[in-house]
């Protein structure tokens, strides 16, 4: 992934959190919803996880859940 990300936009769809620190730029990341799921935030990878924007976000990223 690394060699052609310079060249090409990749989607990665994972739950593992350490590969999505170890690989992405920038981070969606999706919450489940009585409605189907909502965007929590959006944004660079480094910021998303230093600064969570949710308690359940920050739960997550703590690894107190999931």
């Amino acid at each position: 992934i690394r060699g052609i990300v310079r060249s090409t936009t990749i989607l990665l769809v994972t739950h593992t959190l350490a590969q999505a620190r170890r690989l992405a730029h920038r981070v969606a990341a999706l919450w489940p919803s009585p409605d189907g799921g909502r965007l929590v935030t959006f944004g660079e990878c480094r910021e998303v996880f230093a600064n969570p924007p949710t308690p359940e976000l920050r739960a997550w990223v703590s690894g107190a859940i999931g």
